[in-house]
């Protein structure tokens, strides 16, 4: 097994989220130019929210505690032992994801209904329709977390890291070559097409570089994963579902009130990347291996360094976006069907989201801890 080199890794993951952050930027110039904070963005917004809040969910429970135990099989048991549990995480998400999408499917009216009844109102076939192209993303999300993982444990950060990158150039080609035919469903279409494509790309890399052989295991390998993830998962429903209630609470409101949260999200998501995404990643095996190792001390000095420097980061990019945020969103935004009204609410929005961000970007770091030390009712 390659030692991980912390600061090697982290220099290749910070040079990957500062391309990402650039193709990002890019993205949502465009996007901003060509549907600015219309209802067509607004149905949008709405329909990712439900895949979106899955997935983090899905990471938050199942996902977060796949490589603490898959760092536990390769450390104390064998290698084929631990293959044989991430074949068994791969079929049965894919079982369980499936079958979630197929329930929404089947129930999309009632549910849209009940959560964003005035859009489907305005916009109702609209809405529909991009629900129904946007929930594989769901699939994509989860499966591509467990594989990223895995590569992550084996010192492989950077085809993982620029694997996140395909959904939103593919989002990008989409949208200019199909937008005057297709509107907002081009954004749908190549952002679904892109995520699809990270999964391949992903198995393909895995499968030819990493895995002794290719099987299925219908087997459970581990209930622990599941009896530790089911705590998560019943706290995620409550705590990480607040993109999609501030969702349905703004859509009562004027037309584009979703699209500046769901701007103003964006930007807020894309600051913790920045700043700590690249670092908790790179931690994670790092830490899950000093604490099987029984090395405490490292450990502990890791966290704390971890800690010090994230704070040292975020508290001054905070106080600079609340108070010369403006200037930076209109630069971005500010074109083609973005206005200053839509520029000034987005600021307001994402000003009030800076302690989330700082929060965020803590958590990267403080929420791997209970889960690699087995602890997830105290992460609750």
């Amino acid at each position: 097994m390659k030692t991980i080199n912390v600061f090697k890794s982290n220099i290749v993951l910070t040079f990957v989220s500062v391309f990402s952050t650039v193709i990002s930027f890019i993205n949502q110039t465009i996007l901003a130019n060509y549907f600015g904070t219309s209802i067509e963005r607004d149905a949008y917004f709405a329909a990712i929210s439900i895949p979106t809040v899955l997935s983090t969910i899905y990471m938050g429970s199942i996902g977060v505690n796949f490589l603490p135990k898959y760092s536990d099989l390769v450390e104390n048991f064998t290698k084929e032992k631990a293959e044989k549990f991430l074949m068994s995480i791969l079929f049965w998400t894919t079982v369980a994801v499936a079958l979630i999408c197929l329930g929404i499917y089947l129930f999309r009216t009632s549910l849209l209904n009940l959560f964003f009844e005035e859009i489907l109102l305005k916009k109702g076939n609209l809405l529909l329709v991009l629900l129904i192209i946007l929930l594989p993303t769901f699939l994509a999300q989860a499966i591509s977390l467990i594989l990223s993982y895995f590569l992550n444990y084996n010192g492989r950060f950077l085809i993982p890291g620029l694997i996140k990158t395909i959904p939103i150039i593919s989002s990008i080609i989409f949208v200019l070559a199909l937008n005057a035919k297709m509107g907002i469903i081009s954004l749908a279409i190549g952002f679904t097409f892109g995520n699809l494509v990270s999964v391949l790309v992903l198995f393909s890399y895995i499968f030819y570089y990493k895995l002794s052989r290719f099987f299925i295991s219908f087997k459970i390998e581990s209930y622990e994963i599941i009896y530790l993830a089911f705590p998560l998962l019943i706290a995620g429903i409550f705590s990480r579902s607040y993109p999609l209630i501030e969702r349905i609470i703004a859509s009562s409101k004027s037309d584009g009130s979703i699209s500046y949260l769901g701007y103003s999200n964006q930007l807020a998501v894309v600051l913790v990347v920045l700043t700590s995404s690249s670092l908790g990643t790179v931690l994670f095996p790092v830490l899950s291996k000093k604490w099987f190792k029984r090395d405490i001390d490292g450990l502990r000095k890791t966290f704390e360094d971890s800690v010090c420097y994230i704070l040292l980061i975020s508290i001054p990019i905070s106080i600079y976006v609340v108070f010369f945020g403006i200037d930076w969103i209109i630069m971005i935004f500010q074109r083609g069907e973005f206005k200053y009204e839509s520029s000034y609410n987005v600021w307001l929005c994402l000003s009030a989201l800076m302690g989330f961000f700082i929060s965020g970007s803590l958590g990267e770091v403080i929420g791997k801890i209970f889960i690699i030390v087995k602890e997830p009712n105290s992460l609750q």
